[in-house]
C-alpha cells in the first residue's frame, strides 16, 4: 500500500505530464506542420493524404515523451529547435520502418538513402520524403556524424534482426535483436538535444530506447506472433520470463543513472518519472499473469485466444486508475 508521499508525489508527476500532454497537443495542432519544411518540388499534399501523417504524429507523442524523459537529466526542458528536430525525426521513422517492411525494399537501397550517397536515387514520394526529413534533421545538427553513426548501426541491428528473427525461437536472443533496435533508435533521439552527451547519458538514451521497445513488444505480443514476427514477450514459456527481462532492463537504467554526476535531486525525478512509464508495462503483465492461471496458456501459445482476452486498453478509465495505482507503490 503506498504512503500519503507517495500519493502526493504521484499527483504532482501527474499534473506535470499532463502540462506536457497539453503542450504537445498544442504544438501538434499549431506550430507542427510549420516544423515540417517542404520544398516546392515536393508534392506535401501526398504526405498529409497518407497514413504517415497520422502515424507521424503518434510516433511524436512517444518520441516527445522520451525526449522530456532525456533532458531531465541535464536540468531543463526541451526548446524549439530541439523540438522540430523531434517532429522531423517523427516523420522521417515511420517511412524508413515501412521500407524494412516491404519484402521488395532492398537494404543497400535503405542505406544510401540513409547515408544520401546519390540523391538521385530517390525515386518515390516515400523515398523523397524520407530524403527530405533526414536532411532537415542533419542541416541543424552540429553532431551531424554522431548522429549518422547511430543510424547506421540502428539500420544494421533492423537488418540483422529482419534476417534472423524468422528462424530464431530463443527468447533470449530475440531480445537481444529487440534490445539493438531499440537501443540504437534512443541515442538517435538522445542525439537531437542541443547538449553535447557524456558517455554515460549515451549509455542511458540506448537503455532507454531498449526500455522502450520492451514495452512496445509486451503491448504488441499477440499482433506480432500474429504477423509472424517473434520477440521474447511472445515466445516466453511463461510471464515470469518476460517480468525477468523487464526488471533487468529497469535495473540497469536505474543503476546508470545512480552513478552519474549529478544532483540527488535529479536522479531522484528521473527514477519517479521512470517508474511512472514502467507502470503500463507492470499492468500489461498483471493481464497477462490472470490469462495464465485461468487458461493455462503461455503467451508463446497466445494464438490459442481470441486476440481482444490479450488487449490492454489504456484509455479505460479502470486500467487508467490501476496504473496510477500501480506507479505509486515505486515512488519515494
Amino acid at each position: 500500500m503506498f504512503s500519503l508521499r507517495q500519493f502526493s508525489l504521484g499527483l504532482s508527476y501527474y499534473f506535470q505530464a499532463t502540462v506536457i500532454f497539453w503542450r504537445l497537443r498544442n504544438y501538434l495542432k499549431h506550430d507542427f506542420l510549420s516544423d515540417l519544411d517542404f520544398p516546392s518540388d515536393l508534392q506535401k499534399e501526398y504526405y498529409y493524404r497518407s497514413n504517415y501523417y497520422n502515424r507521424t504524429k503518434q510516433y511524436m507523442h512517444a518520441n516527445h515523451f522520451f525526449g522530456e524523459l532525456l533532458c531531465v537529466l541535464r536540468g531543463y526542458k526541451m526548446n524549439e529547435r530541439e523540438r522540430k528536430r523531434f517532429a522531423n525525426l517523427s516523420a522521417c521513422a515511420p517511412i524508413f520502418d515501412d521500407f524494412f517492411d516491404k519484402e521488395y525494399e532492398q537494404a543497400d537501397k535503405i542505406k544510401k538513402l540513409l547515408n544520401q550517397e546519390k540523391h538521385e536515387i530517390a525515386e518515390t514520394e516515400q523515398q523523397k520524403l524520407a530524403v527530405l526529413f533526414l536532411d532537415t534533421i542533419l542541416c541543424d545538427l552540429d553532431e551531424k556524424q554522431a548522429f549518422l553513426n547511430a543510424a547506421n548501426s540502428l539500420f544494421s541491428a533492423q537488418v540483422e534482426a529482419k534476417n534472423k528473427q524468422i528462424s530464431s525461437k530463443f527468447p533470449q536472443e530475440l531480445w537481444q535483436f529487440s534490445r539493438q533496435k531499440g537501443g540504437y533508435s534512443g541515442l538517435m533521439y538522445a542525439l537531437l538535444l542541443s547538449h553535447t552527451l557524456t558517455d554515460e547519458e549515451k549509455e542511458i538514451a540506448f537503455l532507454l530506447g531498449a526500455f522502450g521497445q520492451f514495452m512496445d513488444d509486451v503491448f504488441d505480443l499477440y499482433d506480432d506472433r500474429l504477423a509472424g514476427i517473434f520477440t521474447l514477450p511472445n515466445t516466453a514459456q511463461s510471464v515470469s520470463e518476460i517480468e525477468t527481462v523487464f526488471t533487468q532492463i529497469h535495473q540497469e537504467i536505474l543503476l546508470k543513472v545512480n552513478n552519474i554526476k549529478q544532483s540527488e535531486k535529479i536522479k531522484n525525478k528521473f527514477s519517479n518519472i521512470l517508474q511512472l512509464l514502467a507502470a503500463p508495462i507492470r499492468l500489461a503483465l498483471f493481464h497477462y499473469h490472470s490469462i495464465e492461471l485461468k487458461y493455462k496458456i503461455a503467451p508463446s501459445q497466445c494464438q490459442q485466444l481470441e486476440r481482444k482476452i490479450w488487449i490492454v486498453d489504456m484509455e479505460k478509465p479502470t486500467n487508467a486508475f490501476k496504473m496510477f495505482e500501480i506507479s505509486l507503490n515505486y515512488l519515494h
